[in-house]
């Protein structure tokens, strides 16, 4: 006879079984859960995404197909390969495929914060004294419930957004997006949209610029 072994638990964290049974499965699949409308969300960017690299490899495939050879009319057939491979890998650039579905929804505390300054230009042709400013770029170093660490750009630009983040703040990430923000501790009286970055008050549920559910805590919603 196979004894059941006891969770292991660990303080101030959520006792975690080592054999999982079918219940326990179901409501750990129901904490974890991420509301109907960001599901929606993050597999219709998904879909945006492999829709205009299917329309843009069409566009691209059908101009090869009827003045690949006028275009690259070139005696040497490897060298006219090599063109046709590179024009077929412009949609992918385009797109960002597959480079921006590499994401995922993650959330965990700050670990560190790393702000790069460097010297950057406005000016898309020479630069001058004029155009040139300091660019920030912060990186935040999260380390989630699981043990996994992220490092994640979180801004670059020429304002001082350093005091936006602090380390030991809980953060949230939604895949697609290009946001990691903050979410409200017991002091807090706002929340931040994942999605469109808009700032509500704790106590609100929908975002009222996207109309998005609101994330406050990943006791309830998590990674």
């Amino acid at each position: 006879m196979i004894k059941k072994r006891k969770p292991l638990s660990v303080t101030g964290a959520v006792s975690i079984p080592i054999i999982f049974t079918e219940k326990a499965m179901e409501e750990k699949t129901m904490m974890y859960e991420l509301p109907q409308d960001l599901k929606k969300y993050t597999r219709n960017f998904i879909l945006k995404k492999l829709l205009v690299l299917a329309a843009l490899l069409a566009v691209f495939g059908t101009i090869l197909f009827f003045l690949g050879g006028r275009i690259f009319n070139f005696d040497n057939s490897g060298l006219k390969i090599l063109c046709y491979i590179v024009t077929l890998l412009i949609p992918f650039r385009i797109s960002g495929v597959p480079a921006k579905l590499i994401d995922s929804t993650w959330s965990g505390k700050i670990t560190d914060i790393n702000v790069k300054m460097t010297t950057d230009s406005d000016s898309p042709s020479k630069p001058t004294r004029e155009t040139l400013y300091t660019k920030r770029t912060v990186y935040l170093t999260v380390v989630t419930p699981e043990g996994r660490t992220v490092r994640s750009k979180v801004y670059s630009g020429p304002d001082d957004v350093s005091g936006d983040w602090h380390v030991g703040d809980t953060v949230f990430h939604l895949y697609g997006t290009d946001r990691v923000v903050v979410l409200p501790d017991g002091k807090s009286d706002t929340v931040t949209c994942p999605v469109c970055g808009r700032s509500e008050h704790v106590h609100a549920e929908h975002c009222t610029g996207c109309g998005h559910t609101l994330i406050k805590g990943t006791d309830r919603f998590a990674t």
